[in-house]
């Protein structure tokens, strides 16, 4: 009987919008429902969770259904539930977790333990695509409401309970609507330096690449696997060198990597500030190579130094998987299915073009992760293979700061870099601060100051061996 009452609900609620605004309002209906899933036999909670879950999906009833008690007993019907059932409440859940206030309640009630969601992702067969989807969407959630030091202790429990190779092969097996949540949660997991060891090992570099590079995948899903590769290719901020405060903020501010490193000890700098005058300079008086060399011959203790080597080694590893080239394709504009860039509508949107907002965070962690992989040499040379300079340049008139910042950060970067860069970026049309650098003269050792006691030494100076005395 509960059942049918069930199966009743669920079609009304089926029958338009406002037919499920109205169940989802009705505090009886829900309590009805609420009794079915925590006390109903396993075919009345199937049924009771269907409902919910179409109920759920009214936003402003997401809260008021989460007091209804029902978040235990849908995690419970999605571990021992019917196939259907399971499916169900994985939806329920995944449409409280969307909702901050709702989302919140959800997390106290299975205080903040995600097992059951990680092995539901990782150890599903790959024909049950939904369950495995609707999971991952509520791991991103709960990763994107982690903050302060308690939300990165869970971030790194659940990296370490299994949720970086459950997405990984949800990314591999998994559809294209599922590959989005799975490349969210990496992108949150990829923020602890704890993980990230973790992520290399289980070769992480690669399906996040495939996943920026396929068209196919929803620009949000781009983004998310962009911004992951972005964390991968930089290290913590307490791992930097031990420099003064105003040393480090200008290393932060103008290479644009935290930590430094990662360039050529071999290079010649045909822009290089001599050593000799170069002594005593602040990092803003050096020239870019200058200065990364100065960042790297700051003293480091050995927790430092490990996390150098070890970003230097992600580095590598970014590369050698064509990272470099991924990030250039994605900054290229968008092109219709016959190929031809999409031209940006007036007024309102073209249907086929990307969403401004998806399509600016896809490009921010790109040129994010650029600016850090550019300062390996054979990042700098994809760059100039792919033809990214002019694409690079052209975001310079984006309004979002983080990504003009990049950008400048890039173009710095390029400016101290040999002649065929530099030549890119002039007919690439960029500011001419950065193409005129090397144009500049080098800087000369400045001239000592005369001792105002040279004269003494003239008077004690030996006669000559000609006999002539000193004049």
């Amino acid at each position: 009987m509960r059942a049918q009452a069930a199966i009743y609900l669920h079609d009304n609620a089926l029958k338009s919008a406002t037919d499920k605004e109205s169940l989802a309002a009705n505090p009886d209906a829900v309590k009805a429902l609420a009794t079915c899933v925590q006390s109903g036999t396993r075919i009345e909670q199937a049924a009771a969770a269907g409902a919910l879950a179409l109920l759920c999906e009214v936003v402003d009833e997401r809260l008021a259904i989460a007091g209804a008690k029902v978040i235990q007993p849908c995690m419970q019907i999605l571990q021992d539930g019917t196939p259907t059932g399971r499916v169900a409440a994985s939806k329920a859940l995944k449409n409280l977790a969307l909702t901050v206030e709702s989302r919140q309640k959800f997390m106290k009630e299975v205080e903040y333990s995600y097992q059951l969601l990680v092995d539901t992702i990782g150890n599903e067969p790959a024909s049950e695509v939904i369950l495995r989807e609707n999971c991952a969407t509520v791991l991103q959630a709960f990763c994107a409401s982690t903050s302060g030091p308690e939300g990165l202790e869970a971030r790194v429990a659940l990296g370490k309970g299994g949720a970086i190779e459950a997405c990984i092969q949800l990314m591999l097996d998994g559809p294209d609507t599922a590959r989005v949540p799975a490349a969210g949660v990496l992108q949150y997991l990829a923020q602890s330096e704890n993980l990230k060891p973790r992520m290399m090992a289980a070769g992480i570099v690669k399906p996040l690449a495939a996943v920026v590079d396929r068209d196919s995948v929803d620009m949000w899903g781009r983004a998310y696997a962009a911004g992951a590769l972005r964390w991968l290719s930089m290290t913590h901020a307490n791992m930097r060198p031990n420099m003064s405060s105003a040393d480090a903020s200008d290393e932060t501010t103008t290479t644009g990597r935290k930590g430094g490193g990662g360039g050529d000890d071999d290079a010649d700098d045909e822009d290089e500030v001599p050593s000799s005058s170069s002594a005593g300079m602040s990092l803003a008086q050096l020239t870019p190579k200058a200065r990364l060399r100065k960042l790297r011959g700051a003293p480091m203790d050995t927790a430092q130094g490990a996390a150098l080597d070890e970003m230097k080694r992600r580095t590598k590893a970014l590369i050698e998987a064509d990272c470099v080239k991924v990030m250039c394709r994605l900054l290229q504009p968008p092109k219709d299915e016959s190929g031809m860039p999409i031209a940006k509508a007036v007024g309102k949107k073209k249907k086929t073009a990307p969403r401004e907002a998806d399509r600016e965070l896809a490009l921010t962690h790109a040129t994010g992760a650029l600016r850090h992989l550019m300062l390996e040499p054979s990042g700098m040379r994809q760059v100039l293979e792919m033809n990214g300079v002019p694409h690079i340049a052209a975001l310079l008139e984006s309004p979002s700061t983080q990504l003009r910042a990049n950008v400048h950060a890039i173009l710095a970067l390029m400016s101290s870099s040999e002649k065929p860069f530099v030549n890119a970026m002039r007919n690439a049309g960029a500011p001419d601060h950065y193409t005129n650098l090397l144009e500049l003269p080098v800087p000369k050792p400045s001239t000592p100051q005369a001792d105002p006691m040279a004269f003494t030494q003239q008077l004690n100076r030996p006669a000559s061996s000609s006999g002539r005395g000193m004049t």
